[in-house]
């Protein structure tokens, strides 16, 4: 680099300062020159067009330019830790003195002492026992009385000259190894230092461990909870849409209700569907509708069953019980024909079906074998159209009560499954 000094006279930092202590070269003022950094020598390096040194001819440039290119012929690589070098001089200087794998002797070879071992492993070396056993005999041999009288045996006018040469001699040894006994200490202070910061930082990371971990397990809980709310909901949300908006329906003005069911729902789920809950007036019974699919072993058949059950009503303690009216449940032909297929509920004053319920449903009053299922999914069927099939229940309440009704004219109902065909409200 480049300085300017007070005198205006640009040399080199190098000659600066071999005689900062003298007179300037160039003014002849005596003292140490008032010098700065030369910008306008930085200005003419970034202006000079240079050649690159590699390559000669394939690249010209400003020297800025010249800096990058170079880069491209960092190819000498260093044989101990292989970092690489652009010019040869640079890759000497680094083996010789910077390269913390170049391989050293020990400061105590003349003492015997002779391992070679990595520059970076030095201050290791030096605290291990075999470099410590030549250091105490090299002590003990300055010491020993055998030194002494050598000295002292000696022409007397040679003694203290012969003296202070071997005292001079020793201390050129001793010096290097204080010096590096004290690169040691401090090398052994450092990593003491660095070994405290680490234990610190692990002592902090793992109380963050345990923090993280308690917190995950929080969220953990948290989620479940979340998760368990959402599926309270979805279940509330579930029964809300199984209801009407504005209460339970109420029955047409002739007496009936009309369920529309999905073929394809009864046929895939092979579980019983639920109409929608139904009253027969705004104080009346309530009521609903059940369908499902009934296989008869004997005759390895399946057929539509359909059934009503009386479900607990808010009114239930001022209607008449049993439930008398008469009910019939019929498919509905869609082909116009009208070739309903119909059954009447037998009214038996004495079934636990017509009798004031004490749970929340009564059991269902069930024709099991209503029409077979064969019939009713084949093609061109009367009662089905788009997948769907009507299923409607009449209450007669201006005939009053079956006990009108011929025997005949009743069909009556095989056993019901009270466990198994249990409806909820």
């Amino acid at each position: 680099m480049l300085l300017i000094a007070e005198c205006k006279a640009r040399f080199e930092f190098l000659f600066y300062r071999l005689n900062q202590s003298t007179q300037c070269p160039f003014c002849s003022e005596s003292g140490i020159c008032d010098v700065k950094p030369d910008k306008g020598h930085e200005r003419e390096l970034r202006r000079m067009e240079i050649s690159c040194p590699r390559c000669n001819e394939n690249f010209s440039g400003r020297f800025p330019e010249l800096i990058i290119h170079l880069d491209k012929h960092r190819d000498l690589p260093c044989p101990n830790c292989a970092e690489k070098f652009v010019f040869p001089q640079e890759l000497d200087s680094h083996q010789y003195n910077t390269c913390e794998h170049r391989v050293v002797e020990c400061p105590l070879s003349f003492l015997g002492c002779d391992k070679k071992v990595p520059h970076k492993y030095i201050d290791k070396h030096h605290l291990n026992n075999w470099h410590q056993r030549y250091l105490l005999n090299f002590v003990h041999a300055i010491l020993s009385p055998s030194s002494l009288n050598k000295i002292l045996s000696t022409d007397s006018k040679n003694t203290e000259q012969t003296f202070e040469q071997t005292l001079r001699e020793y201390l050129e040894k001793i010096n290097p190894l204080i010096e590096d006994a004290d690169q040691s200490m401090r090398n052994c202070s450092q990593l003491s230092s660095k070994r405290q910061d680490i234990e610190t930082k692990i002592n902090g990371i793992r109380t963050q461990s345990v923090a993280i971990k308690e917190s995950s397990e929080n969220n953990v809980k948290l989620m479940e909870s979340i998760y368990q709310i959402i599926a309270n909901m979805t279940e509330i949300l579930n029964k809300m849409k199984s209801q009407p908006i504005g209460g339970p329906r109420l029955l047409d003005i002739d007496g009936t209700y009309i369920w529309k069911v999905k073929l394809s729902d009864l046929t895939s789920s092979q579980q019983t569907l639920q109409s929608e809950v139904f009253l027969t007036s705004k104080s009346g019974y309530k009521l609903v509708l059940q369908c499902e699919i009934y296989e008869n072993k004997s005759t390895s058949t399946s057929y539509i069953s359909v059934a009503v059950a009386i479900l607990r009503g808010d009114y239930d303690a001022i209607l008449s019980w049993p439930m008398l009216y008469p009910i019939t449940l019929t498919i509905v032909d869609l082909s116009g024909k009208r070739s309903d297929i119909s059954y009447p509920i037998h009214m038996d004053p004495y079934m636990l079906p017509l009798q004031r319920p004490m749970n929340d449903s009564n059991p269902p009053c069930k024709v099991e074998q209503f029409y077979p299922l064969e019939k009713i999914t084949k093609n061109n069927s009367y009662y089905v159209q788009n997948n769907a099939m009507f299923i409607r229940a009449h209450l007669d309440f201006v005939g009053g009560s079956l006990d009108s009704i011929s025997n005949g004219e009743q069909q009556k109902l095989p056993n019901y499954d009270s466990a198994r065909n249990k409806i909820a409200s």
